[in-house]
């Protein structure tokens, strides 16, 4: 175990850092001007349309190496199991001979108010309503954390908290887009 390289391109690798891979431009009901391809396809993602998920599959996959433990930041709801960021993190996790599916290790263990309807961004929110379970799939791993959009990066923030707390040597957070 211990450190692997999560992406192939090494000047991407800065543990603990958002890397974002696009930006995000909120839907607005329409009436954003700046709404761009790129953020469609992160809502046809989050709606969990086939399409969305192959797309930024084709786009993330071949940017990554082997060795590591994959995870998701959990959805605002514990009672949501199932979402397009955890089905494109596990097939990520399970494209390459030697990645981890550790998607379940980080479970939300109370709701908290969706982010995008007001809720806090407050990273103590987060640290305080997550856990990690199954950490003998992180510890001592490097872990590629995938989100969709990034805001603040304080959901990413208290996630690789957590991690690093159950014992991974690495986190990468990655966002599909950074709000702007």
């Amino acid at each position: 175990m211990g450190a692997s390289v999560i992406f192939l391109d090494r000047s991407m690798n800065k543990p603990g850092a958002v890397i974002a891979l696009g930006a995000y431009h909120p839907w607005l009901g329409g009436t954003n001007p700046r709404f761009d391809d790129w953020s469609a396809r992160i809502l046809d993602l989050k709606d969990m349309k086939e399409g969305g998920i192959a797309y930024f599959f084709a786009k993330v996959d071949p940017m990554l190496g082997t060795g590591f433990a994959v995870c998701a930041v959990p959805s605002h709801d514990p009672e949501k199991v199932d979402s397009g960021i955890r089905v494109l993190a596990r097939r990520i996790a399970g494209a390459r001979r030697g990645r981890i599916d550790a998607v379940d290790s980080l479970v939300r263990t109370q709701k908290i108010e969706k982010l995008a309807h007001g809720g806090s961004r407050d990273k103590e929110v987060h640290k305080n309503s997550i856990q990690v379970r199954r950490r003998t799939l992180i510890k001592g791993r490097s872990v590629l954390l995938i989100d969709d959009v990034t805001t603040s990066g304080n959901s990413m923030m208290a996630c690789t908290e957590l991690l690093v707390d159950a014992g991974a040597t690495v986190v990468q957070p990655l966002a599909l887009g950074q709000t702007t």
